[in-house]
């Protein structure tokens, strides 16, 4: 019973030692992935500044619906 006991301890400590490769693995991964998404946007940034600058036009209106005149009957002819 304890070569058992011992077999299970060391196969809860290889489980435990691949889980924290697998925390530590997981956290590189996630602290590129900022680092990427940071150049990104620095990038966006720089070439939103570097822009040549444009006036804003106005928003396009839209145009107004124009109501037909109501119909009226000809003046009757004499």
């Amino acid at each position: 019973m304890s070569t058992d006991l011992v077999a299970v301890r060391q196969s809860v400590d290889l489980l435990a030692a691949q889980f924290t490769a697998g925390q530590e693995q997981m956290t590189r991964d996630i602290t590129k992935l900022h680092a990427a998404e940071h150049d990104i946007l620095e990038d966006i940034r720089d070439k939103i500044s570097a822009a040549s600058p444009r006036p804003v036009s106005a928003p396009a209106r839209k145009p107004a619906l124009l109501t037909p005149a109501p119909l009226t009957p000809p003046p009757a002819m004499r």
